[in-house]
């Protein structure tokens, strides 16, 4: 009885520690608005979105009647605030204009892209066809999120059996099964990589792995979980002879699972800080329940 009294209170307090959390860098707000008709050229496109933008891979693109790209200088996120984006499009004639948008969340590292119109001096484009946005996720993508998450369950859960549950005196099984689990979590970084650079820059290159791996907040922190996922292999190999580096091996794993809960959507959360520990129990838990 007070072991069940127990459970209801720890789920009673992670219930109260649920906050909301948005997913992606959705448009909350432009100028001109959708479907607006102008008298007379806007002398700015401006954009609001619910993330932050990574300037170098998320702009603004106008659009003619035919469907024509116009020709103006590039766009930018504000630099004063990231949840902007704007374009200068200059002297335009009277027409009807479509603006198209992709933006890369610096929060979840997610892509959005969408459209809307309006028009300049003529009648109003169709009020009903309103802003269209595309979310969807390809199944490639999918699979490699799969990946990634199981490669790690199979790593940190295995090594929290070999702490926790069950200390043989011949651990070579034991050791095949974090090494396989080892081996899949470098895979599944690479494929990450990837998926984000095809997905972020519409290139997979070299040049563009790089970009994104230097000048973004997912590169960043794939970095530091490439960096983790070395320093557990080398815990992994030299356990042999000092099984307490199996404890170095499991902290640096539960690390490597917070920086994947940092660019997750509990990073776009009202209270990131709160959300971000939550979604990093969930995967530890997760992951520990697994092995």
């Amino acid at each position: 009885m007070f072991r069940r009294l127990i459970g209801c209170a720890a789920f009673a307090f992670l219930l109260m520690m649920a906050v909301p959390t948005a997913a992606h860098a959705n448009l909350s707000r432009s100028e001109p608005f959708a479907n607006a008709s102008l008298n007379e050229a806007p002398s700015e496109i401006r954009l609001w979105f619910t993330e932050p933008l990574e300037p170098q891979f998320s702009r603004i693109t106008l659009l003619d009647a035919n469907g024509t790209t116009v020709a103006t200088p590039p766009s930018a996120v504000d630099p004063v605030d990231p949840y902007q984006m704007v374009l200068h499009p200059g002297d335009l004639p009277d027409g009807v204009y479509t603006v198209s948008w992709r933006a890369l969340s610096s929060a979840d590292g997610h892509v959005t892209q969408g459209s809307y119109a309006f028009s300049i001096g003529v009648a109003a484009p169709d009020s009903a066809a309103g802003a269209v946005v595309n979310e969807s996720a390809p199944v490639e993508n999918v699979v490699v999120r799969w990946i990634n998450l199981a490669s790690a369950s199979l790593l940190i859960g295995g090594i929290g059996f070999w702490l926790f549950v069950w200390k043989p005196m011949n651990a070579r099984r034991l050791r095949v099964l974090t090494g396989v689990g080892w081996v899949m979590v470098g895979i599944a970084l690479a494929l990450i990589l990837a998926m984000q650079t095809a997905t972020a820059a519409e290139s997979l290159s070299v040049e563009a792995a790089l970009q994104i791996t230097t000048s973004t907040n997912f590169g960043l922190l794939w970095l530091t979980r490439v960096a983790l996922w070395l320093v557990i292999g080398g815990a992994l190999l030299l356990s042999r002879s000092n099984e307490r580096l199996l404890w170095v091996a499991l902290i640096c794993g539960a690390a490597m699972l917070l920086v994947h809960a940092m660019n997750s959507h509990a990073s776009a959360a009202q209270d990131v800080p709160v959300a971000v520990v939550n979604d990093w129990l969930h995967l530890l838990a997760s992951s520990l329940w697994f092995g």
